[in-house]
């Protein structure tokens, strides 16, 4: 990440801030009545949900959001997600995605701001019959990190086809860490590109 005295960002804080509100505040106008060939969206935003299931073949995706993190004593994280989706075939798919603009506060007071780290993710599915299947990821893997478990609760709604809205709580289920988050956001379909 980038020091606190840097911004190479693309958005100022409150900027990021800004568009996310905006981009809620106008799902439902984003969220014409698509045609009838075209696809319902895929939600899998990893705070919310990462099922077996890819977006339609041909179709780009876009997922962003807001997160808001707190440890013990005053470390906060906050980031601006976001991610692109595409898949190829109903078994083969990519998702590219990262950190629009982090805010990070260690037990110091110490804050460093800037873009946070990106992904590039290969995502397969096994299908086991009609209405079962199962996912592989390869590129999730993250160094610096501690394994944690989570309690998690979150709610999606369906403004169309086209749109979802999600927004929901998470807590670190570690013995002694009082971490906690809240987020929402949206998974839009952007449009065929194939």
């Amino acid at each position: 990440m980038i020091p606190q005295n840097r911004r190479f960002g693309f958005l100022a804080p409150a900027q990021c801030l800004a568009f996310m509100a905006a981009a809620m505040c106008c799902a439902p106008t984003l969220a014409q009545t698509p045609s009838d060939d075209s696809p319902s969206v895929t939600p899998y935003r990893p705070s919310v949900s990462t099922p077996a299931a890819l977006s339609a073949p041909g179709w780009l995706e876009f997922e962003a959001g807001a997160q808001l993190s707190r440890g013990g004593g005053s470390e906060r994280r906050d980031s601006l997600p976001v991610t692109l989706k595409l898949a190829f075939t109903p078994d083969w798919g990519l998702r590219i995605g990262g950190d629009a603009y982090v805010r990070q506060t260690d037990d110091s007071g110490q804050q460093i701001r800037g873009g946070g780290d990106g992904s590039i993710v290969i995502k397969r599915r096994f299908e086991i019959n009609d209405a079962s299947a199962f996912g592989l990821e390869a590129g999730t893997r993250q160094n610096g990190t501690d394994h944690n478990s989570q309690l998690l609760f979150a709610a999606s709604y369906n403004v169309s086809k086209s749109v979802v809205l999600d927004a929901g709580v998470a807590r670190s289920l570690r013995s002694g860490v009082s971490d906690g988050s809240v987020f929402a956001g949206l998974t839009m379909l952007v449009g065929k590109l194939f």
